[in-house]
């Protein structure tokens, strides 16, 4: 990610930016006053035109240095993802190497494992289960931001009065409406899928898998104090801090993609997209198009405090984080797939060689099955002697 589209590395390039400015502001100031001298004497007998021109001139001096240190408070970034739907009913198709549709298929698995009732809705009702998919790529979000919170403020020395850890109790607000992060962040005396799993070690517990599938995951979000997480919108989660403002939304409109070519044959190992019946065309399994929005503002008053800002650095490598688990760009340029497809079509034999190749492996045949007709019509010999 270029420095110009982060945030906090952003805000440290605007400061510098500005100094720079000034610097230049006050050496051009200086040879414009010179110039200036040789035309107050020609405006001498004009003092108001003088007062209004300087006048005009430091307005737009200041117009321009505050919209240069607050002109570009927000950046937004959109990530283009993908989750194949089938062929399998209950589930949708891991893909080996992007993060994002291996945990959603492990998540999947392990809410139905445990609770049927949503498994029926992913299977019966076609506008619950956009839902539900949404919901499972939102708490995927959540646990990535969790996870690098937990490493970001545990590898460094921070105070621990500056910090604060949400947990489930703290937000109802996202809890109750992701049923994903209600049901595996629940502890696990309360679910019957975990009875005689539980220990006296419980409370320390960070995940844990069931016999039958289901899924446990301690939840917690360490921020900084004063910080609060609410939901603002359906399908969308705000964090607010003392310097920033971080929106997160997951889109999924029912649209469908289309993924490079031959990715699902020869890496998924998928047969055809549509299979041909007697009844019809029949489509096996249908690629979606997913969209992360994360929109992060610096409040005003931030931009101009230079301390405190070591408890929020994390937010530049969270939104790298996110790129490499979730885009679907990053994802084909890190497999290099179009290099991939390349090599696999110049390995292949060229079409005439290869029906050269039929050619002379049926000629061969021919000539072996002529060969048995004329021993088989040869006498036999006799061997016996008078």
């Amino acid at each position: 990610m270029r420095d110009e589209d982060t945030v906090v590395r952003g805000i440290a390039i605007s400061r510098k930016n500005l100094v720079e400015l000034i610097v230049i502001a006050i050496l051009l100031s200086f040879g414009i006053n010179l110039i200036a001298g040789q035309l107050l004497g020609w405006l001498n007998e004009k003092p108001s035109i003088i007062l209004l021109i300087g006048i005009l001139l430091c307005l737009v001096a200041i117009v321009y240095t505050l919209l240069s240190l607050f002109g570009s408070r927000t950046k937004s970034h959109t990530y283009e993802a993908f989750l194949i739907d089938g062929p399998a009913k209950d589930n949708i198709t891991p893909v080996p190497g992007y993060e994002l549709a291996e945990e959603v298929h492990n998540y999947l698995q392990g809410a139905f494992a445990e609770n049927s009732a949503l498994l029926r809705l992913w299977q019966e009702q076609p506008k619950e289960a956009d839902r539900l998919l949404t919901e499972v790529i939102e708490y995927c979000i959540l646990r990535t931001l969790s996870n690098h919170l937990e490493e970001y403020f545990h590898g460094k020395t921070f105070k621990k009065e500056n910090l604060t850890t949400y947990g489930r109790v703290d937000i109802p607000s996202v809890l109750l409406s992701n049923r994903f992060l209600e049901l595996f962040s629940q502890p696990m005396a309360q679910r019957p899928a975990f009875i005689g799993m539980i220990d006296n070690d419980i409370d320390n517990t960070v995940a844990a898998w069931g016999a039958n599938g289901a899924f446990f995951e301690k939840f917690d979000l360490i921020l900084p104090k004063g910080s609060i997480v609410k939901r603002p919108e359906k399908s969308k989660i705000a964090i607010e801090t003392k310097k920033l403002k971080i929106l997160i939304a997951v889109r999924y409109d029912g649209y469908s993609t289309n993924l490079p070519r031959n990715f699902e044959e020869l890496y998924l190992h998928l047969p055809h997209e549509v299979e041909y019946t007697d009844e019809g065309p029949r489509v096996l399994y249908n690629p979606y198009e997913i969209h992360v929005d994360i929109q992060i503002t610096v409040k005003s008053r931030a931009m101009l405090s230079n301390s405190g800002w070591e408890y929020y650095r994390w937010v530049d490598s969270f939104l790298e984080r996110i790129e490499k688990e979730v885009s679907r760009e990053a994802f084909f340029n890190r497999i290099q797939w179009e290099s991939v497809v390349s090599l696999l079509e110049c390995l292949k034999p060229p079409s005439h060689l290869s029906q050269q190749h039929d050619q002379k492996d049926t000629n061969n045949f021919t000539v072996k099955v002529e060969q048995n007709d004329v021993e088989q019509s040869k006498p036999a010999l006799d061997t016996t002697h008078n």
